[in-house]
């Protein structure tokens, strides 16, 4: 019994005893229950309808959000619709573009060089590895295209065929070591042959040997290829960025800044036909007798 009267439930009872006296006491001062009754079940009630109104409106703004989820969806699937068709349109745009571009080009080069017959590409792909720059086209045997063809862009040589598919073709660029080509200085006519150099590459640079001795060619000038054997003559190479004396001291050699951007070039021409392709005398008399100045134009 002593327990009881310590126990939880006993103060509850206790609680509830002394309520609902006062509420009697209330009740009788006031002259009835009406009044305090009601007053009592408005209390205890209206939290209760304060819930009840708060849940309702969660419930009815929840239903409100899915039916908007909805219509967004549907809205956000007929944008995209739109998006890829403005998309779709940019690219035929960027596609039309460069063809116009490269079209101009085209007829600028041909419009020079009369004798040439070309096949445009765009590059698709490049080796990360090849620190001199090759790449993939995407023309191949389907388009006239052979080894050893010599690429251009609109800036100057980029390279030559060196592998072909029937759609593809590789291209090694003029940075490799294997490529050489005989070249001239443009302001004094002085003969020699450009190639690839490992160290000169990192820098977009190639070689340019066989300088005489006595050169009068000065850092600036322009360089381009002499023609014979696989490119034709007039070519823009670049121009000379240093000149310094070979390590054996008997002629000099001169660095020199390709014209054409090798590493983000994106466009580029096959020469497929042109003048005296394959006649490789001129470049054999130039590595067998070096500058031959005297025997050409000045």
């Amino acid at each position: 019994m002593q327990n009881f009267l310590k126990s939880r439930k006993f103060k509850i009872i206790l609680v509830l005893f002394a309520f609902a006296v006062a509420v009697i006491l209330r009740a009788a001062a006031e002259g009835g229950f009406g009044s305090t009754t009601a007053q009592i079940i408005g209390s205890v009630t209206s939290p209760l309808l304060k819930i009840s109104t708060s849940f309702t409106s969660k419930i009815s703004s929840f239903f409100e959000k899915i039916t908007n989820v909805n219509e967004i969806y549907e809205l956000n699937s007929i944008y995209r619709d739109k998006i890829n068709d403005l998309n779709a349109k940019l690219i035929d745009y960027e596609n039309i573009k460069r063809e116009n571009e490269q079209y101009k080009t085209f007829l600028e080069l041909k419009k020079e060089n009369s004798d040439f017959k070309f096949a445009p590409a765009s590059v698709i792909a490049k080796d990360p590895n090849d620190r001199f720059g090759s790449f993939v086209i995407d023309r191949g045997e389907n388009d006239g295209i052979k080894i050893n063809d010599p690429v251009i862009s609109s800036d100057g040589i980029v390279g030559v065929i060196s592998s072909v598919g029937p759609t593809y073709s590789s291209v090694v660029s003029i940075l490799d070591p294997s490529v050489k080509l005989g070249c001239y200085c443009v302001q004094t006519f002085e003969y020699g042959v450009c190639e690839g150099d490992i160290k000169l590459a990192l820098d977009g640079m190639c070689k340019f040997i066989y300088l005489p001795r006595d050169s009068v060619s000065r850092i600036g000038d322009l360089v381009v290829s002499s023609g014979g054997g696989i490119f034709p003559r007039g070519l823009v190479i670049g121009n000379i960025s240093s000149i310094q004396p070979e390590d054996h001291g008997v002629s000099l050699y001169a660095s020199v800044t390709l014209s054409a951007d090798i590493n983000n070039i994106t466009e580029v021409f096959v020469i497929t036909e042109f003048e005296g392709q394959g006649n490789v005398l001129a470049d054999e008399n130039l590595l067998r007798y070096g500058n031959y100045n005297d025997s050409r134009e000045k």
